[in-house]
């Protein structure tokens, strides 16, 4: 993850990139999630047990 300045915006923002292996022929593609406000994102209650996975992650990504 890192801060991302976009062109017509004056607020910084976050950017995810994802490295995939293809197991099989070995190529390396990216994946790139731009423009997110981790501020502004809904979190999950860690007590909410069947979305403990998904809340785990999001708190791992600050």
């Amino acid at each position: 993850m890192r801060n991302v300045k976009p062109v017509n915006n004056d607020e910084n923002l976050q950017e995810i990139e994802l490295l995939f292996t293809d197991t099989k022929i070995g190529e390396k593609n990216r994946l790139f999630i731009s423009g997110i406000n981790f501020e502004e994102l809904p979190r999950l209650p860690i007590s909410d047990e069947r979305n403990t996975l998904i809340a785990h992650f999001l708190v791992n990504l600050e």
